[in-house]
Formats: structure tokens, sequence, C-alpha cells
């Protein structure tokens, strides 16, 4: 099971070396580093815990189960949309 820990991380980063920082993992963290990755943008995603935020598949006595806004999933398109950024059905 994937457990976060924290560390302390000090880097230099020149200014001219990304055009973006993007803070959070989260799904609109990852939707914008497709859009940005998509336009040739050069960035850097910051994220402490697991990507995909609170949306994640948990497994419990052999069942899975599904967590974060479920609202999000009845939307058309956006579970392609999830595939194309790594966070499809495996």
């Amino acid at each position: 099971m994937y457990r976060p820990c924290r560390v302390n991380i000090r880097f230099w980063v020149s200014s001219s070396m990304l055009d973006a920082v993007i803070i959070g993992g989260g799904i609109t963290g990852l939707v914008l580093a497709e859009r940005l990755g998509s336009a040739g943008s050069r960035f850097m995603l910051l994220e402490r815990g697991q990507p995909g935020g609170v949306i994640k598949t948990v497994q419990r006595q052999g069942f899975l189960l599904e967590q974060g806004p479920s609202v999000f999933l009845d939307k058309a398109g956006f579970s392609s949309y999830l595939e194309r950024i790594g966070l499809g059905p495996e």
C-alpha cells in the first residue's frame, strides 16, 4: 500500500528552465499538466502524496472501493480523459 512521507527537498531551478510550476497533483493539477504538456510547455508538478488527489481505488477484503468525487464520472467524455492522463481503469 502507498504511504506518503514527508521529505524536505531543496533545489534551485532557473526561471528560464520552466514555463510553470504546478502545486498539487489532484485532478485539477493533472488536467493542467496534460494541457501544458500537450502545448509543449516545460513544467514541474509537485505532489506530496499520490497523484490523483482524492480520486483513487482501494482494495479491502477482496472488494474494490472507489473513493473521491464521483460527480465527474457521470460526465460524458470524462472517463476517456482520465484514461488519457493515466487515471483510467487498470
